[in-house]
């Protein structure tokens, strides 16, 4: 028997121990069609021709998502913040025990503030990397 497979308008010719198997077909497209692991399949036979159709599903990624970073409490980058204080303060005044304690403040604040940034980071390059996905709701006029 001849197996075609048919993913977004594309036909696909596939060996028999592939195709004849749902699971077998979507292993064998997931790499080159995002969403294929998850899609639906149909099978249609004409002669000796079985086409399998996959219809990719749109999934529920990242719905949840936006009201849990809603959720999140606000907070300045401890780095900012500190400046915003030292803006306030003549250096020059300052006592030998109270340079030393704003030198502290300022390892840390600094620490922090890099930890801050690369979780910013991470967050930015998991957002680029991330499939686009259609949004759940038809928006009025479309």
């Amino acid at each position: 028997m001849r197996y075609i497979i048919n993913i977004e308008g594309q036909n696909i010719e596939m060996p028999e121990e592939v195709a004849s198997k749902d699971e077998t077909v979507k292993q064998a497209l997931a790499p080159f069609f995002p969403g294929a692991a998850n899609a639906k399949i149909t099978r249609s036979v004409s002669g000796d021709t079985t086409t399998v159709t996959v219809i990719k599903i749109a999934g529920t990624k990242g719905n949840d998502q936006f009201e849990k970073l809603l959720a999140l409490p606000e907070r300045i980058n401890p780095v900012i913040d500190l400046y915003n204080q030292l803006r306030e303060i003549n250096p020059v005044s300052l006592s030998q025990e109270e340079t030393l304690a704003l030198s502290d403040k300022l390892d840390k604040a600094r620490e922090e503030g890099r930890k801050q940034d690369q979780a910013v980071r991470d967050a930015y390059g998991r957002l680029i990397n991330a499939d686009s996905q259609p949004f759940g709701l038809l928006i009025s006029g479309f």
